[in-house]
């Protein structure tokens, strides 16, 4: 159900496109007036996209974009325009339009617009992950600690050879960094690395996500969708969080690891996969196996390589290339001058036990470069950000707890600034509305609850 905006004051032309983007699965709200859209946006959050005809009563479009563009710059909008406005089309896309379209348009062509707008939005997700990946790999690479520098080295080993991994460890120590790198060092490394976390795809859609489905399996399937298997053909497929896939799933990924073909939804036959499995979790899935929550074939299968990441507290003699690293990310990140820490700042990251390990710490850094007001990071800053975002008795806590209770406290530590406190998550700002209205539903609530309209 994409969440898809309509702003058009022709109640023909609006009726149109809203009943016909509902038949293709859209989620669709229209508005007359761009002052209403506005509104209904700083109340239930931005949609994925907007359509926008540039002849409007009161505000005109072209106002509507701008406003739009200043609150929501990743917002993709499409102009809906006629001939004699294509000018002003042009003029809307130097301001950040996405499209446009020119009256009289065949309905089909929103879906021509909207798949164009998914392959950049790829495209640019793409470019920010392997940016950040090459950065972020820098803590994995120049390790000083003996035992990660011995885990690198078995990496490095095992890169070439196309078999399952397991990578162990604390939520937050690298995980997905080390996979990244052993998929950088085999044969793939000209194939995709498609990383899922299995435990933040919902519970009724793991099977279609992962494995596909041919259109008409279930209500709502209205065309073939490959699954994420498929997609990563040729590359790696990185499983997160593998200790959460639903026991009656099990059976299936086992297949695709021992027979290479996947079994979509409404297919007779299976397909054949090239893919690399590294899997990976805070879990201890022998005890899982011993509880009847983890098959132990499947087990056995993923088993083949494991490789246990040390938390952050064992590797301290890291820490210092790790803050510079997260402060040079940070600093350019949010466009601030680089920023450095006070020797008396860096006891107090050393002197700290690290429960949520590397992420933590590089949310603890956000945080302190957002607030510092000079080039050097106080003790007091790093203080206040690690008593903003330190988690106690992570061990008591579901991880989907800590991190309901983490993206909380970061909204408290931004003052409800959903759009600052989704960079810092590092997360694009519709996810983070989608997982607060989740929240919401399950009856939860940030500490504060500012009513600002960007919060």
């Amino acid at each position: 159900m994409h969440r898809t905006l309509v702003i058009e004051d022709d109640a023909g032309i609006r009726d149109l496109i809203a009943d016909f983007l509902t038949r293709q699965g859209f989620s669709v709200q229209a508005y007359a007036h761009p002052e209403e859209a506005l509104r209904a946006m700083e109340e239930e959050g931005p949609p994925e996209w907007v359509l926008l005809d540039l002849r409007l009563p009161g505000m005109s479009g072209m106002a509507a974009l701008e406003k739009l563009r200043a609150r929501y710059p990743d917002l993709p909008v499409v102009i809906i325009t006629a001939y004699a406005d294509l000018e002003s089309a042009i003029q809307a896309l130097r301001l950040g339009a996405s499209d446009y379209l020119r009256k009289p348009f065949e309905l089909k062509e929103l879906l021509v617009v909207w798949e164009r707008i998914q392959r950049l939005r790829t495209l640019r997700e793409e470019n920010r992950r392997l940016r950040q990946s090459r950065l972020t790999s820098r803590f994995v690479l120049t390790s000083r600690n003996p035992r990660m520098r011995e885990i690198l080295k078995e990496a490095e080993r095992i890169a070439p050879v196309d078999v399952p991994v397991l990578i162990l460890g604390e939520s937050g120590t690298g995980k997905e960094v080390l996979a990244r790198y052993i998929h950088s060092l085999s044969r793939r490394a000209d194939g995709p690395f498609l990383p899922v976390n299995v435990s933040a795809l919902p519970a009724d859609l793991v099977e279609s996500e992962l494995f596909g489905y041919r259109k008409g399996a279930f209500t709502g399937a209205d065309r073939d969708k490959p699954g994420l298997f498929r997609q990563a053909s040729g590359g790696t497929l990185f499983l997160d969080e593998i200790g959460d896939l639903p026991l009656p799933l099990q059976p299936k990924l086992l297949r695709v690891l021992e027979n290479r073909e996947v079994l979509p939804l409404g297919e007779a036959r299976p397909v054949p996969v090239d893919v690399r499995v590294i899997a990976a979790t805070n879990q201890d899935l022998e005890r899982r196996v011993a509880r009847g929550q983890f098959r132990q074939d499947l087990f056995y299968r993923l088993n083949v390589i494991t490789l246990r990441l040390p938390p952050l507290r064992e590797r301290l003699e890291d820490l210092p290339a790790l803050v510079e690293h997260f402060l040079e990310l940070h600093s350019e990140q949010y466009g601030l001058p680089r920023k450095r820490l006070t020797e008396e700042a860096m006891a107090v990251l050393r002197g700290y036990t690290w429960p949520g390990n590397i992420r933590e710490l590089a949310h603890v850094l956000a945080r302190a470069v957002l607030l510092s007001e000079g080039e050097e990071i106080p003790a007091h800053l790093i203080r206040r950000a690690l008593q903003q975002g330190g988690e106690s008795t992570p061990g008591l806590l579901s991880l989907r707890e800590v991190e309901r209770q983490h993206i909380f406290r970061v909204l408290e530590a931004v003052g409800g600034d959903k759009r600052q406190a989704a960079r810092i998550l590092g997360i694009d700002l519709s996810t983070l509305y989608r997982k607060l209205d989740r929240y919401r539903r399950e009856g939860y609530g940030p500490v504060q609850n500012p009513e600002s309209p960007n919060r």
